[in-house]
């Protein structure tokens, strides 16, 4: 391989390509499998549509839980 950037490192250099299984882009779990995880499946469903189940798990467990606008998805 001849390229002016190796030559100047004293001809150190890796190339290779990956495929990982995540359905990210930059992602953290894509940064993670690069290290070595094995990812499954992201949850890919929109936050909305669980949110008041997430609320209800999370006050059975004792915590206090505040929906302030319906409207957004959000759980305070």
């Amino acid at each position: 391989m001849k390229h002016p950037r190796i030559e100047r490192t004293g001809g150190i250099a890796s190339y290779g390509r990956i495929n990982l299984k995540n359905f990210g882009a930059d992602s953290f779990q894509e940064h993670n499998e690069i290290m070595g995880t094995d990812p499954k499946q992201s949850f890919t469903t929109p936050f909305s549509t669980v949110m008041d189940e997430v609320k209800n798990a999370l006050e059975q467990k004792g915590f206090r839980t505040n929906i302030p606008d319906s409207d957004l998805s959000s759980i305070c």
